[in-house]
């Protein structure tokens, strides 16, 4: 895969191979309105989801992936998926196909109208600065992996089980915990410097709970991820219920943190005031309209190995790190069913950072946690985070924490 020179934009327009956009969520869009702008011909989009097939977008018909193993091998391809983009050049250049390109230089060309766009986003926004963000992610996932240096999209460092909410669907689990409490700030800490010394690039801290702010020591955890230079990027998401004051508030004032504000409508009672706050004290935000899939409960399903690694090859965090309470986990959801003490998992499926390990030890471990699984013990009991999942309405609020039975398969 590769980028697309747009000093060969007139032959693309002149020649006979088809021009296919593989993907029809965000990026899909993005990809045919700058295609639009150019007056490129889009043939067909392609999409997994078989939900799709058949239908159209913009009046091009979506065809599925075994319709496009049809098609000519000098088709012109471009990927516009958020993730997953390694896996799917592999598979679309093992068979055969010769023009396989990412959109970048589509979406980076300073020509390209990002503010005359007229399509629903993912998130219902699509503001500017919620346009360059993503496309900041999607660069990120287009890189050549290199299996000998350690770079990561995310890592997710959960600094505390409490939330301001008590959403009964909660993706991250939060509403099992009985008695939640904050992460141990000396054991965090020492944590995230350990996996840092072997990180040689890392896209996105993203901090998060529960509600982050319910843990009163953000600031000092923020102040530490700022010294990190390896680091793009520090995202804090919050549900828009706390504002934060004095230490919490100064920490945020940084071109390198992003306030990720998710609107809940009245149970996010803070929302406008948050932004009122980050416009006023100049802290880089956004604020997105959740989607919600039903992927809140722990329920032992006993899938076939095929359906696990589509699960996990699929899943929406599946170039994720967790650090909680000093492991490092290949996905919030085993992260958390561990830390509950609810399912069996297995010890190749996270790392336990209170061990001695050299650098160069940890790693090498790190990196075969990101790269190598094919699906984990956890997938076994989640119902899933791709697009097959049944979508459900967010924030539905429980009366207290839920109870769960522990699961010894």
């Amino acid at each position: 895969m590769k980028s697309f020179n747009l000093d060969k934009i007139e032959k693309l327009k002149s020649d006979n191979s088809d021009n296919i956009l593989f993907g029809t969520g965000f990026y899909g869009k993005l990809a045919y309105s700058a295609f639009e702008q150019k007056k490129i011909n889009v043939a067909f989009f392609v999409d997994e989801n078989p939900t799709q097939h058949g239908k159209k977008l913009f009046g091009k018909k979506i065809i599925s992936f075994e319709e496009l193993k049809l098609k000519s091998k000098s088709s012109n391809i471009f990927l516009c998926t958020g993730y997953v983009i390694e896996s799917l050049s592999k598979r679309l250049s093992d068979l055969n196909f010769q023009n396989l390109y990412n959109c970048i230089s589509f979406y980076d060309d300073k020509n390209f109208q990002k503010d005359k766009l007229s399509f629903e986003g993912v998130n219902n926004y699509l503001d500017v600065k919620t346009i360059n963000r993503k496309i900041e992610i999607y660069k990120s996932g287009c890189k050549k992996v290199d299996r000998d240096k350690l770079n990561i999209k995310y890592i997710d460092i959960m600094i505390t089980e409490k939330c301001s909410m008590k959403c009964k669907d909660c993706s991250n689990l939060m509403q099992y915990y009985q008695k939640p409490i904050n992460s141990d700030l000396n054991l965090l800490l020492e944590s995230i410097d350990k996996v840092m010394k072997s990180v040689d690039k890392l896209f996105e801290f993203r901090v998060l709970g529960g509600e982050p702010f319910m843990n009163k020591e953000i600031g000092k955890i923020i102040r530490h991820l700022k010294t990190y230079n390896q680091v793009s990027q520090i995202v804090i998401y919050t549900n828009g219920t706390i504002l934060p004051k004095g230490e919490n508030l100064e920490e945020l004032k940084d071109p390198k943190i992003l306030m990720d504000i998710t609107n809940y409508g009245h149970l996010s009672k803070n929302h406008d005031n948050l932004i009122d706050l980050c416009k006023k004290e100049n802290i880089p935000y956004l604020t997105t309209i959740p989607k919600w899939t039903d992927s809140g409960r722990i329920n032992y399903q006993k899938k076939s190995k095929e359906k696990l690694k589509f699960m996990f090859k699929n899943c929406c965090t599946n170039d994720y790190m967790t650090l909680l309470n000093g492991k490092l986990y290949r996905c919030p959801f085993s992260a958390n069913t561990m830390n509950l003490n609810a399912i069996p998992i297995k010890d190749n499926e996270y790392i336990d950072l209170e061990k001695t390990q050299t650098s160069s030890e940890l790693k090498k471990e790190i990196i075969d946690l990101y790269h190598k699984p094919e699906y984990l013990t956890a997938c076994n009991y989640c119902n899933g985070r791709d697009f097959t999942t049944p979508r459900i309405d967010s924030a539905i609020q429980a009366k207290g924490p839920i109870s769960f039975n522990k699961i010894d398969n």
